[in-house]
């Protein structure tokens, strides 16, 4: 099984003092088996949350743990902008998120729809480029 890693499961997995942190380890060993992929558009904004400490644990982590790295590719781009149209309303009213569109196409290309995320809200209306809705394997109320 294919499973994409969102922006906030991976700050949950490297910042000990968030309260998502033992969830995220948990969840993450249940399924150790699945190869797990996410995108430098994550891996970015998860630096931006984190302290140092909490940015190399990440890069030593993405590497011991053999995660698959994508980048977003050119040819998606103006599509990826007319996606972010369709959804004006997410994030508290901000619109969407450029790193959650770039995994919905990463999703479009890898024929996934498991994602592991904190994030509730969003990932409950996105949908696939086809149309899917996303399976969202957190267990968090």
């Amino acid at each position: 099984m294919d499973i994409l890693l969102d922006t906030g499961f991976l700050v949950a997995l490297m910042a000990r003092n968030s309260t998502h942190h033992e969830t995220a380890k948990a969840i993450l060993l249940h399924h150790q088996k699945a190869n797990f992929h996410t995108l430098w558009e994550c891996v970015t904004e998860a630096g931006h949350f984190l302290n140092n400490e909490g940015r190399q644990a990440l890069l030593g982590w993405l590497h011991d743990y053999d995660i698959v790295l994508h980048c977003s590719q050119h040819d998606e781009l103006k599509d990826m902008a007319a996606y972010l149209k369709k959804y004006p309303n997410v994030s508290k009213g901000k619109g969407a998120d450029i790193a959650d569109v770039a995994l919905v196409f990463l999703a479009s290309r890898l024929k996934t729809t498991h994602i592991f995320t904190v994030d509730r809200a969003d990932f409950t209306v996105y949908r696939t480029r086809a149309g899917k809705p996303f399976t969202r394997l957190w267990v968090q109320d």
